[in-house]
């Protein structure tokens, strides 16, 4: 196995500066943050969430990812309604709540690493008695680099390599909208506005990514909640790429569910509600008909949600996926 980390590290190392970038994630369904940032706070109560990613287990240098996000009402934090400045016919009080938030993430790929520490932004616009439009915004930092320590350089002076030597830092920016109703929702969100020069003809920028969403929900009872969703992803200069989820809920307790990644990846996932404040979810995916998936292992993805009460009238999607 340790033969083939020459050839994976290349493979993956142009898959992550040219072709992902941002990190892999199936934990969306439980937490739309990590893809919108007008999702930031919509649940009204403060909620944390912590997770670690393995993919392609068994190959040496394989992607890791570790991540938290933890967001909440502004207007339940400082205990008073907020009463925003809004234009013309809404200058009134609409019953908007603004939502905050913060989101980091590490991801490591052999010597290759990348990081983001973001803060987010939302507010959360109420249009009729059970549907709301959310708009956010997310500033931060995006640092990639190097470990050079981790490998022997036939050509020190390569610029591809040599280009990530010393850590880069780049401004990292992303804007969303969010529109969710009862059993409904549909998001869009873009990633990376901002982008570093190309260095010796080496283009290393953190590319523009367009996230789109969608879902419904088939079937809602007190026992069974069935919902349908998807996710389109597209990375600036790259076709698109979609995500198809099915997930159904038994007495919002337990969650079981199944998705299909056109990059050809099956996933099978799982979440657990302990308790009214913690909940477990598992995923585990496995590719099929390219060369790593005839020596990986499979993607594991765990992730615990932690959350104080919900505060009364609050409308709250957090089933719906």
């Amino acid at each position: 196995m340790k033969r083939l980390l020459p050839y994976v590290f290349v493979l993956l190392l142009a898959f992550q500066v040219y072709a992902q970038q941002r990190p892999q994630y199936q934990h969306y369904i439980q937490n739309g943050m990590l893809i919108n940032p007008a999702v930031t706070g919509i649940e009204g109560e403060l909620s944390a969430r912590v997770g670690y990613r393995q993919q392609w287990t068994g190959i040496e240098g394989a992607p890791r990812t570790m991540y938290a996000t933890v967001q909440t009402s502004l207007d339940g934090l400082l205990g008073k309604r907020q009463k925003p400045v809004l234009p013309l016919s809404l200058q009134q009080n609409t019953g908007g709540r603004h939502g905050i938030g913060l989101s980091v993430f590490s991801d490591r790929i052999g010597p290759f690493q990348q990081n983001e520490v973001m803060a987010k932004y939302a507010y959360h616009l109420p249009i009729s008695s059970n549907q709301r439009l959310s708009a956010g915004l997310g500033l931060g930092v995006f640092n990639q680099s190097l470990n050079t320590e981790m490998l022997e350089f036939a050509n020190a002076g390569d610029p591809v390599t040599g280009n990530y030597i010393d850590p880069q830092n780049s401004p990292a920016v992303t804007l969303g909208l969010w529109y969710s109703g009862n059993r409904h929702f549909a998001g869009v969100s873009y990633y990376q506005l901002f982008q570093n020069n190309v260095l010796d003809n080496v283009e290393r920028l953190p590319y523009r990514h367009l996230l789109l969403s969608a879902g419904y929900k088939l079937v809602s009872t007190d026992a069974l909640d069935l919902g349908a969703s998807t996710l389109f992803k597209r990375l600036e200069n790259l076709n698109w790429t979609v995500d198809l989820n099915l997930t159904a809920g038994f007495y919002k307790r337990v969650w079981l569910g199944i998705s299909w990644r056109s990059s050809n990846e099956a996933i099978a996932f799982t979440r657990l509600a302990i308790n009214e404040q913690i909940d477990i979810a598992y995923s585990f995916a496995m590719g099929y008909g390219n060369t790593i998936s005839a020596f990986s292992q499979g993607n594991h993805e765990v992730s615990v949600g932690f959350r104080l009460p919900r505060m009364q009238g609050l409308f709250c999607p957090n089933y719906f996926w």
